[in-house]
């Protein structure tokens, strides 16, 4: 910090310079402050507070306080910014207001980044040299570990390294506003050496500036081109991703952009929970290695499961002693999916970065589209289960419109619509067509001696005798009201229906209900009525009805327990 202080107050000439200092209380951005303020004090320029700007380490934050401080004065010849992220915030402030860079303002950073070389003009900034730093702290922490006696403070250099952003050559573009030097004068000698001047109305420019200006051109654009290529397949790996439905998606997409993005090998940790398809646990989970790629070879990665604090499963964990290997957390919000460990030919802030963003968004994703799709499955379930229970109560609730609830035959509405279809196709194709109507004997003397209780129960063992009788699929048997119940033969003439009745006698004589107030059978009995079609005259489904009714007043007319054809029929009686 002291050389860069140097450089710009004395080699530069800088004397009302503006400080962008990082966090407050931080100790790098105070040892930079206290620095800036001794250098000023050294040279008796006022370390004015108000010349003293908070950019928090970052740009936007930086570009803020700099726009505020350009709106009511522009009394400032440098800005020396404690990162390189606040000095390309300020950057962007002076190019709002009209100020250029190094033209107007001087301007400088801290860390030598690689955005410091790629930036035009380049950032001139302070080297601190991180990788030695890195390998003296592992150095000294290794000592430590093997019980030796270590400094306690090892000063790492750092390097001061001067680019275009701190230069007061303009370039032939400010040439104009040079004082023309007197004939025959020396350039090299009456004026600084950073040129350009006016000699007898011609251009006169160093050729060591023309060729460090051009080398730093160069070099900003190799730099560019290269990063400019890491972003393109960077932005392919993202629109890749974007499509990405499961962790194998994810790791074949980046697996097929290693090689460009100049990784040598590369290992997706994730938390083995996330791979079961199950929501993210916490940092005490089990990982599991979703990829290892080494040498341009995607490996079949170990199945066992490892810790966080062991970063590799055992096998591959000498891999972190070789090379600069980086790791990476994945995660969004606060669902932590595990990490990625690499290593690349050129290390960049830039491409470990995009990687921990779009990676994390992707699996993000992924494990938000399988609970979804999960949630959806078990949602499906639920609602298939609450349909099939549904439909059982509907059934059951459509079963319960169309039966009788004692006996759990067909009721009365059922019988009414039944016979009205099977009337119009018997008409339609001419096809036999039989009634059959039954009362109960004696019932209400049945109820009188034994009680209603025992009353349903009759009905019910009546009901199932008539259901036992009938043989065809589409035949029905119906309670029609009371004691009184009803058979629809469909495609039964009066022979068929008549052996039905005798079936249904047959049953409930075996049955052997006992009714001893009954004047004709110590057990329960019933009486027939039939009627039957094309044999009979009629001309609807209620003449069929009332024909059997007639049949059936006819069988308790003489006497009861018997089974009578209707009249318009063959005349049959039997009992």
């Amino acid at each position: 910090m002291s050389a860069l202080m140097g450089h710009l107050l004395d080699e530069c000439g800088v004397r009302r310079p503006v400080l962008i200092r990082g966090l407050p209380h931080q100790n790098d951005s105070t040892a930079r402050e206290e620095i800036f303020c001794r250098e000023l004090a050294a040279r008796h320029i006022e370390c004015d507070e108000d010349r003293i700007l908070t950019g928090d380490f970052r740009e936007d934050v930086t570009y803020r306080v700099m726009s505020g401080f350009l709106r009511s004065r522009r009394d400032l010849d440098a800005v020396v910014a404690s990162n390189d992220e606040s000095a390309f915030g300020v950057i962007s402030a002076l190019n709002e207001y009209g100020l250029d860079v190094p033209e107007d303002v001087l301007v400088s950073g801290y860390d030598n980044s690689v955005r410091a070389v790629t930036n035009w003009p380049g950032l001139t900034t302070v080297d601190q040299d991180l990788g030695e730093q890195g390998a003296v702290a592992a150095e000294m922490l290794l000592r430590m570990m093997a019980g030796e006696t270590v400094e306690q403070r090892v000063v790492v250099p750092s390097r001061l390294v001067v680019r275009r952003s701190t230069s007061r050559s303009p370039g032939i573009r400010a040439a104009s506003g040079r004082t023309e030097a007197a004939p025959g004068a020396d350039v090299g000698q009456g004026a600084p050496a950073s040129g350009p001047w006016l000699v007898n109305g011609r251009v006169v420019i160093e050729a060591d500036q023309v060729a460090s200006e051009l080398e730093a051109a160069a070099t900003a654009t190799r730099e560019t081109r290269k990063q400019l290529a890491i972003l393109s397949t960077i932005m392919g790996l993202s629109r890749t991703m974007i499509r990405c439905e499961s962790v194998f998606d994810v790791v074949d997409s980046l697996c097929a952009r290693l090689g460009q993005l100049g990784i040598t090998k590369c290992f997706l940790a994730l938390q083995d929970r996330s791979l079961r398809e199950e929501p993210p646990g916490g940092l005490d989970e089990p990982l599991r290695l979703a990829m290892a790629y080494r040498g341009g070879v995607l490996e079949t990665p170990p199945e066992t499961l490892f810790p966080y604090r062991e970063i590799l499963p055992r096998g591959l964990r000498e891999e972190l002693g070789t090379g600069v290997p980086i790791l990476q957390p994945l995660s969004v919000g606060v669902s932590t999916f595990g990490y990625l460990v690499f290593d690349a030919e050129r290390q960049s802030a830039v491409l470990s970065e995009l990687l921990r963003v779009d990676l994390s968004r992707a699996l993000d994703t992924v494990f938000n589209s399988l609970r979804a799709k999960a949630y959806t499955q078990s949602l499906e379930r639920v609602v298939a289960e609450r349909t099939r229970e549904l439909q059982a109560a509907y059934e059951e609730l459509e079963r319960s419109a169309m039966h009788d609830g004692l006996t759990q035959i067909a009721n009365r509405a059922t019988f009414d619509a039944f016979l009205e279809r099977q009337w119009a196709t018997t008409i339609r194709c001419n096809t036999p067509l039989s009634l059959i109507m039954i009362d109960v004997d004696f019932f209400k003397d049945f109820n009188d001696r034994y009680g209603h209780v025992a009353g349903d129960s009759a009905l019910q063992v009546v009901a199932s005798c008539l259901r036992r009788s009938v043989r065809e699929r589409d035949d029905i048997v119906c309670r029609y009201g009371g004691e009184e119940f009803v058979a629809v033969l469909p495609n039964s003439g009066a022979q068929g229906a008549m052996a039905v009745a005798v079936r249904f006698r047959r049953e409930l004589a075996a049955a052997g209900i006992p009714h001893q107030a009954s004047t004709i059978s110590p057990l329960l009995t019933a009486s027939l009525g039939i009627a039957s079609m094309p044999s009979g005259n009629f001309t609807s489904a209620r003449d069929l009805v009332q024909a059997a009714d007639r049949a059936l007043y006819t069988a308790k007319s003489r006497g009861r327990d018997r089974v009578v054809m209707n009249a318009e029929n063959v005349p049959v009686s039997m009992s």
